[in-house]
């Protein structure tokens, strides 16, 4: 794109100088504070602002260089949404509970990531309703509750088992509470440049009532889902390969969707999909744009969709020096991050051969660029495949991620 070199206030004021003096004949007064002078710095010092603006302005009719409130109008002109982050939603256990009543806003704390979380809505205990005491009965009961974390971002998410605080202590209510599921998991906001790509990609790819791309687009509307792998395997059936933030072998999106494939029908009429997570959001948006109608997904094609296929690699490494703590951790988030993107050969979504080949000599390379600044050098690369075969290259197979399974430098394991 053609750039512009801003002028200085001095260099408008030259110039302002220079077409006076050609258009009128004239020498400019030598006085520092002459009328012509101090006339020629007020209209540098206002051009050079309207210069400022319009070089804003300018930027904001491209795509590429747009600023961030300037793209998601540019992406609401073809319905890609910026995807916000998610707050998570937990449900908790909690034993010996005596409240006949636990008020909604009634706040537990995580000591793992020192987030809080709140009850979703006044939630009453039937086992205790009779009791003599209106905060606390005789009776103690197991109940489970929803709570939303306080924060949007996946720093929210907790496994099972994980224990929340009561931040302040409450007659009838124990101290600590348990996780025992995820309703809703939580997702960081979108990077700006990777939505800038998704509505790059919309204005290159028209929507086409079904394609490749169509299910590409309307299964990356949904918050942490990165990327779709889509193949028709059987006649009639799409199958989709999910692929949900995070790296290595730890990108299945959540949830599940029932039917699968979906949809089924019952007298003409499709039933209604069900399910959680990430799998029942991206059915629901391949389906329709909205709540209420069917207006994407082909009428009679069904739609499968999956985790995807993992293909494991293996990498070791020999006679590496110098070798450090700082050496290895950068060896190994380098070729974790290579692994990463590779993509099947998916000709729809212009992913090529290349992206799909697993290259030794490629990784090797990575390996090499990294200690050419320690003036290091290494004997031996080897890359092998989860049987633990040598190999030279390997090709992803359908709906196939890579993933390293394994490092060893210098006869040590790393941990991954």
């Amino acid at each position: 794109m053609t750039t512009f070199t801003k002028p200085t206030i001095k260099e408008i004021y030259n110039t302002i100088i220079s077409d006076y003096t050609t258009r009128t004949g004239q020498e400019v007064p030598i006085l520092k504070r002459a009328l012509i002078k101090c006339f020629a710095y007020a209209i540098a010092g206002v051009v050079y602002f309207i210069w400022n603006f319009a070089e804003w302005q300018y930027l904001q009719i491209f795509l590429e260089t747009c600023e961030f409130e300037a793209l998601k109008r540019w992406g609401n002109l073809v319905d890609i949404t910026y995807k916000s982050g998610v707050k998570s939603i937990l449900s908790i256990t909690l034993l010996n509970v005596s409240k006949t009543e636990i008020s909604a806003g009634t706040i537990w704390k995580s000591l793992d990531n020192g987030l809080i979380y709140k009850l979703i809505s006044t939630v009453s205990n039937n086992n205790n309703r009779n009791s003599n005491n209106s905060n606390s009965g005789t009776n103690k009961s197991t109940i489970v509750l929803n709570v939303e974390c306080s924060t949007s971002g996946s720093s929210g998410n907790l496994s099972n088992e994980s224990i929340l605080n009561i931040t302040n202590p409450i007659a009838g209510l124990p101290e600590i509470a348990t996780v025992s599921e995820t309703i809703t998991t939580g997702t960081d906001d979108e990077e700006v440049e990777t939505y800038r790509t998704r509505v790059i990609n919309r204005y290159k790819r028209k929507p086409q009532g079904g394609s490749a791309v169509d299910y590409y687009d309307w299964s990356t509307e949904v918050s942490g889902i990165v990327d779709c792998l889509p193949y028709v395997l059987e006649s009639g059936k799409v199958s989709l390969y999910l692929v949900s933030s995070g790296s290595g072998s730890n990108r299945n999106p959540t949830g599940s969707v029932s039917s699968n494939p979906f949809p089924t029908w019952t007298d003409g009429q499709m039933e209604d999909l069900t399910g959680s997570g990430q799998f029942l959001s991206v059915a629901k948006a391949i389906n329709s744009s909205d709540e209420t109608s069917n207006d994407r997904r082909p009428l009679g094609t069904k739609v499968e969709l999956l985790n995807p296929n993992y293909t494991a690699y293996k990498i070791e490494i020999l006679g590496l020096s110098p070798i450090s703590d700082s050496i290895t951790e950068s060896i190994k988030e380098a070729l974790i991050d290579e692994l990463d993107v590779k993509r099947p050969n998916i000709k729809a979504l212009s992913y090529t051969v290349n992206d799909a080949t697993i290259n030794s000599n490629q990784l090797s390379s990575i390996v090499q660029n990294i200690i050419d600044s320690s003036d290091g050098s290494f004997t031996s690369f080897s890359l092998k495949n989860s049987s633990n075969e040598v190999i030279l290259t390997d090709v992803l197979g359908v709906g196939c991620l890579a993933y390293l399974s394994e490092l060893k430098i210098n006869g040590s394991t790393i941990d991954l």
